[in-house]
């Protein structure tokens, strides 16, 4: 069985005193697409915020397939997750224009 490309293992976000996320935990396997789908204010975006390294984990581990990541903001090298926005602005200020 090959390995999971991504696993969140009860991870969550307190940027303040009211938590935004808890205890998420799910893998991302080869081959798979996920979609996280929610109510406006649910924290899909902060969820994909996490996993790009946009935003750091309060708690629990993300994983990717080039190794464990937890509380350091560089990016995995070698990992093969992508990430389609609904909100381009969010990523404007790692974008260029060609």
């Amino acid at each position: 069985m090959p390995s999971p490309l991504l696993t969140l293992s009860a991870v969550g976000y307190t940027p303040h005193a009211t938590p935004i996320l808890t205890d998420i935990s799910f893998t991302v396997m080869p081959g798979e697409f996920v979609t996280i789908a929610g109510p406006s204010g649910s924290g899909k975006s902060t969820l994909l915020r996490l996993i790009a390294t946009l935003l750091t984990p309060t708690t629990g581990t993300i994983t990717y397939a080039a190794g464990r990541k937890a509380v350091t903001r560089k990016r995995p090298t070698g990992a093969r997750c992508r990430i389609v926005s609904s909100s381009p602005a969010c990523l404007a200020a790692r974008c260029k224009t060609t």
